[in-house]
């Protein structure tokens, strides 16, 4: 009688410990959501692959986009736990509306934009000045990438704007911009010297002076409605580790 109350509760026990074991480990099957510019996507992907490997229980879905569409949504209430937005403005924004974890957002990268055009222009675009004779210019939407917005900045500055304006062709990203350039689609584009480093069939013009418009920085920050907080600032430091720096200086980002 005493040995099979024994086995019983020896049956019992392991049978909870095992229950236990898979709650946790389902527990432990983290995804974590991240909204980046998708100019990062390239380094960001090799990234985010190495941590995933490092952390087996860790899954990362990054969705990429132009920043200001990226903010609108979280605004929306998309199921975001990491921002890497090409403008601190759209994280500042974030921060008025309490949609940030304040003490995580950190400037971290930055980039510079230049001019691209099509190989069939060589000879003909040979500066920024030249884009008045230009047909179409492709740019990122001024009002949701920031790109865009640099670029118009520095147009602005080079008394350049009001006489091209109307031959700007906008675009919902950067990549989107370099795409159309590399296809013929366009004359010319303006783009991240980080995405120039993909060009095929075009090639770089000229590089905006950095004065010519606000510093591109990138910015990051934890979202508040967030349930990995601890995992989702971890993935943060990892992004600047001694690792993660040379896969984004490989690409063309400066720190």
């Amino acid at each position: 009688m005493k040995i099979s109350f024994f086995l019983l509760s020896l049956i019992f026990l392991l049978f909870n410990c095992q229950k236990s074991n898979k709650e946790f480990k389902k527990e432990n099957n983290i995804i974590i959501t991240i909204s980046a510019a998708a100019s990062l996507k390239k380094p960001l992907d090799e990234i985010s692959k190495n941590y995933q490997i490092e952390n087996s229980n860790v899954n990362i879905n990054i969705n990429y986009g132009g920043s200001g569409t990226l903010e609108r949504q979280i605004i929306g209430g998309a199921q975001v736990d990491i921002f890497i937005s090409a403008s601190k403005e759209n994280i500042d924004n974030l921060e008025k509306e309490n949609l940030i974890i304040s003490e995580t957002k950190k400037t971290f990268l930055k980039n510079t934009i230049v001019l691209i055009a099509s190989n069939t222009y060589k000879g003909v675009i040979n500066s920024i000045g030249d884009l008045i004779n230009v047909e179409k210019l492709a740019l990122g939407e001024k009002n949701t990438v920031p790109a865009g917005k640099y670029g118009k900045e520095a147009l602005e500055k080079l008394n350049l704007w009001d006489k091209i304006k109307n031959k700007v062709i906008y675009q919902k990203d950067v990549s989107s911009v370099l795409n159309i350039v590399e296809l013929g689609e366009v004359d010319a584009g303006i783009v991240y010297l980080t995405d120039s480093k993909k060009i095929k069939n075009s090639f770089i013009v000229e590089h905006f002076s950095p004065d010519l418009h606000t510093p591109i920085e990138y910015t990051i920050t934890v979202i508040s409605s967030t349930k990995y907080k601890d995992r989702s600032k971890d993935f943060l430091k990892y992004l600047e580790n001694k690792k993660s720096k040379e896969i984004f200086e490989k690409n063309g980002f400066t720190f």
